[in-house]
């Protein structure tokens, strides 16, 4: 038994002030967390551009005990296929060298604030930016 008078409809789902409000809640909320999830992924990509120019470095050092130079990228067996990443070998001298590894467009990556990215003889790695958080 309905206890309402039959001039009060019953209503049912939403009004269109609550699905505004809604979506304005969403477009504030994305609008927060996008860039920061923007950072993570690329600060991801830039981790393995780094674990591959470690695994470089140390391919250099293993050619450099049996050989009197340092060797070419192609002689190391080439670097890992990354989409983000390109790498060449810059300085090979019989005592020094330095590899780059360059961001790409392809997905992104030349807008990290860390751009180039290079390791020498000594593994020290470091960036052509100032504003890099230490590579």
């Amino acid at each position: 038994m309905n206890i309402l008078p039959k001039f009060y409809p019953l209503t049912k789902g939403f009004t269109l002030v609550e699905l505004l409000i809604t979506l304005a809640i969403i477009g504030i909320l994305s609008a927060i967390t996008f860039p920061n999830y923007r950072d993570a992924v690329l600060t991801s990509r830039r981790s393995e551009a780094k674990a591959e120019l470690l695994s470089l470095a140390q391919r250099q050092a293993k050619w450099r005990a049996t050989h009197q130079s340092y060797a070419l990228l192609e002689e190391l067996g080439g670097a890992a296929k990354l989409i983000d990443y390109t790498f060449a070998v810059t300085e090979n001298t019989a005592s020094t060298f330095s590899i780059s590894a360059n961001p790409t467009s392809t997905r992104g990556q030349n807008q990290d604030s860390c751009g180039q990215l290079m390791i020498n003889q000594d593994t020290v790695l470091t960036s052509d930016q100032r504003g890099c958080p230490k590579p």
